[in-house]
């Protein structure tokens, strides 16, 4: 999970702490206590309503200035 909310940025130098705070803000801590490095086929396992969730943690992940959301 952490790659996904984490993109773009390159997975080194992870920043689990900030990914656990993401999942947890929109409601995805059941894949924090899954683990936050596991690796997993997401694209078939989360549903269409978590995969959104995970583009929000991302949103969140990287905080930026302006937040853009379309509804």
């Amino acid at each position: 999970v952490y790659t996904q909310v984490a993109y773009p940025a390159c997975p080194t130098g992870r920043d689990s702490e900030r990914v656990v705070r993401a999942l947890r803000g929109v409601g995805l801590g059941q894949l924090v206590d899954e683990g936050v490095h596991k690796v997993d086929d997401w694209a078939s396992r989360l549903s269409r309503g978590e995969a959104q969730r995970i583009g929000i943690a991302r949103i969140l992940y990287h905080e930026p200035e302006v937040r853009a959301l379309q509804v």
